[in-house]
């Protein structure tokens, strides 16, 4: 059947380690990251996108982008960034304590052209470390015309405790 989502790569983490990344993107169709119950070994940290290639991140003041946020103890706001260098977060304040962790639905675009910027959607929801539900639906874009075939995964100062990772490809 045509249309079918293939699992591509996956990587679930059940120790500390420092960074994921999904390699794998090896045609110009767009390709899906799932992330699953991502939690920080460390208190009060963020998580961070990147494109990469052969799983390094690609660094610079290169990345754009705007999303609404959704929180369940306020109303919503509209947040942007343009030119930097940190990535895209798909989960904000996270922490150690039972019940926070990440999830996060990914759609990546020109990932593998050369000739084109990179860019993604996202869905995030996550228990942060206040005990507030929120979510972010938006997008990005990674403004460097080259071409990525991974996508890479970190928290800024700390490391990744447990989560599973994972990309799909689609079967035409």
């Amino acid at each position: 059947m045509a249309g079918q989502l293939i699992q591509v790569a996956t990587n679930t983490v059940t120790s500390s380690t420092a960074e994921v990344s999904l390699q794998g993107i090896t045609t110009d169709d767009v390709y899906m990251v799932t992330l699953l119950g991502v939690t920080p070994d460390t208190d009060n940290t963020s998580l961070y996108c990147y494109v990469a290639i052969d799983g390094t991140k690609q660094t610079g003041s290169n990345y754009n982008g705007a999303f609404k946020r959704l929180k369940s103890n306020t109303t919503f706001s509209n947040d942007s960034f343009t030119n930097a260098s940190t990535g895209w977060i798909t989960a904000h304040s996270l922490g150690t304590a039972t019940s926070e962790n990440g999830n996060s639905v990914i759609y990546c675009y020109n990932f593998n052209n050369s000739s084109e910027y990179s860019f993604l959607t996202f869905e995030h929801s996550y228990l942060n470390n206040s005990a507030v539900l929120e979510g972010r639906q938006g997008g990005g874009v990674y403004t460097v015309a080259e071409s990525h075939n991974s996508i890479y995964f970190e928290f800024i100062g700390g490391n990744i405790e447990a989560g599973t990772f994972t990309l799909y490809g689609l079967k035409k």
